[in-house]
């Protein structure tokens, strides 16, 4: 949570995606139908951060290693500044961020001992609430590549089992913000930013 504080996120949309993208205030994008903005738990505030790693007994300093990829992707067109600018924000409470680039991320092994953070994101087919947050943090995929935070959590799970087995929308919705609300005060990831992606298309395409 002290690293999710620590990190201005809108300098880093502006450096680095030149104002094509969105800070990320959960892992779902805004185009889903059931994402919540969630100012409260994801904001910069350097001071915070510190009196977080304070608390936790790090008021001496922290030393920790991510894992970098080289390529850009569509959530980010440059993972390199992206690294670096964090590293730098890390480095104003406390934190020594040492990165270790790769080409692929799946080259690392999951929980990788010397791997304490990995930089990367996902591009989903749909806006989808399930197909976003299942593969990414439910418990059952802990031991597939895609959940490199190996985060289980049985009242997560639950929330998202629920909001399957009901078809009302407003219900949906306020399932899916307790399970975004329930991964931001846990922070197994640190949301950063949402690439915008631009696609062509007929004017008589309808519903896209």
């Amino acid at each position: 949570r002290a690293i999710s504080f620590a990190i201005d996120r809108q300098n880093i949309i502006d450096s680095v995606y030149y104002g094509r993208g969105s800070v990320a205030y959960n892992l779902l994008p805004p185009v889903s139908w059931a994402y919540f903005k969630n100012t409260s738990q994801v904001r910069y505030d350097q001071q915070y951060a510190m009196g977080l790693l304070r608390d936790a007994g790090y008021q001496s300093g922290l030393d920790l290693t991510m894992a970098v990829p080289t390529q850009p992707t569509a959530y980010n067109p440059s993972p390199r500044k992206t690294a670096e600018l964090i590293q730098s924000y890390l480095k104003d409470v406390g934190i020594s961020l040492t990165l270790a680039y790769q080409d692929n991320l799946r080259e690392f092994a999951p929980m990788d001992s010397n791997i304490d953070i990995y930089l990367t994101g996902i591009s989903g087919q749909s806006a989808d609430p399930d197909r976003f947050l299942r593969p990414a943090l439910a418990c059952h995929t802990t031991s597939q590549k895609n959940n490199l935070t190996h985060w289980c959590n049985d009242d997560f799970d639950s929330l998202l089992d629920l909001a399957l087995i009901t078809d009302q929308q407003r219900f949906r919705v306020n399932l899916y913000k307790q399970a975004q609300n329930l991964v931001n005060q846990q922070a197994p990831v640190i949301p950063i930013a949402h690439g915008t992606q631009f696609k062509a298309y007929n004017n008589s395409l309808v519903g896209f």
